[in-house]
């Protein structure tokens, strides 16, 4: 489907589009700020540069993201409206969420118990239809979490995404480092499960605000999340917490749990339990500590 381009304007078969301003940045473009000239409507407007699509040998990743993402239909997933394309540029119309990314709200305060967990349930629930489906994502983190203006979790970013067509996907190095587990890392073939250890990464990372496993290089990054504990010395964090957390970065991703068993751990059933208290009643983790310091 191609599109013609006005001026700031785009065209699909079925809609103008008035691109406004950049709010995003992707390894093959930009994200702009669109919207629909007749309805006012605000979209997310991914503007996939093919030049570059071409340079990185990309073209396979970007219509399986189209493939998968196009299909799904849940809450808790960022929708694709259409996708055109003209002679640079192929144009992911995405529904637009305006608080930002997850990563954005913890930079401006430390969240409380219960609203991680009001986070993390939504980004499991979709996580849960996701894999019923036999999709894994691949790429969970903070960045590729959105917020509607209800703050409502949106999952996007399917690039990395691939339907498992057997019991295992085949070898591949795909994701952001810091979020993969180590079966990505020493190129096994893996499964859902690599993205209960990235849900379990972003759980570190909104009770301590920093990354659980860290390097100067990717070298030694890799080792970090090969063979160290990031959980051996946690202080006045809740033991169900901490009983998840080693539930969701153990190594070996036979032992780990999948979703549907994070859906009922302790910590989510005593946070489902305590949902009726007010935030200032949930456990406070502002005073949680973690050493850093712990080699290899």
């Amino acid at each position: 489907m191609f599109c013609c381009k006005i001026k700031n304007t785009i065209q699909s078969t079925t809609r103008n589009y008035e691109l406004l301003d950049e709010i995003g940045m992707g390894s093959y473009g930009k994200v702009k700020l669109g919207k629909d000239v007749k309805s006012k409507k605000k979209y997310a407007i991914k503007l996939i540069e093919k030049q570059k699509m071409e340079e990185f040998h990309a073209e396979n990743n970007i219509l399986t993201e189209i493939r998968i993402q196009s299909k799904l239909h849940h809450p808790h997933i960022v929708e694709l409206v259409e996708y055109f394309e003209d002679e640079k540029f192929i144009y992911l119309v995405q529904e637009y969420c305006s608080k930002g990314t997850l990563r954005q709200q913890i930079c401006k305060r430390r969240l409380q118990e219960n609203e991680i967990y009001n986070y993390i349930y939504q980004l499991n629930e979709a996580l849960i239809y996701l894999h019923r489906q036999r999709i894994v994502h691949r790429d969970l983190k903070l960045d590729n979490i959105l917020l509607d203006d209800n703050d409502t979790i949106k999952l996007t970013d399917f690039n990395w995404a691939t339907k498992l067509n057997s019991y295992a996907a085949e070898p591949t190095n795909c994701g952001t480092t810091h979020y993969m587990p180590p079966e990505i890392i020493l190129l096994q073939p893996h499964t859902e499960k690599v993205d209960s250890w990235s849900l379990g990464i972003i759980i570190f990372e909104l009770v301590f605000q920093h990354r659980p496993f860290e390097g100067l290089t990717q070298e030694e990054l890799q080792k970090q999340i090969i063979y160290h504990n990031p959980l051996t010395d946690c202080k006045s964090i809740p033991t169900d917490l901490i009983m998840l957390l080693n539930c969701l970065l153990t190594k070996n991703p036979i032992y780990r749990l999948n979703c549907e068993q994070v859906k009922v751990s302790q910590w989510f059933q005593r946070q489902h339990h305590n949902s009726f208290l007010q935030a200032d009643e949930s456990v406070n983790l502002t005073n949680i500590t973690y050493n850093k310091n712990d080699n290899i």
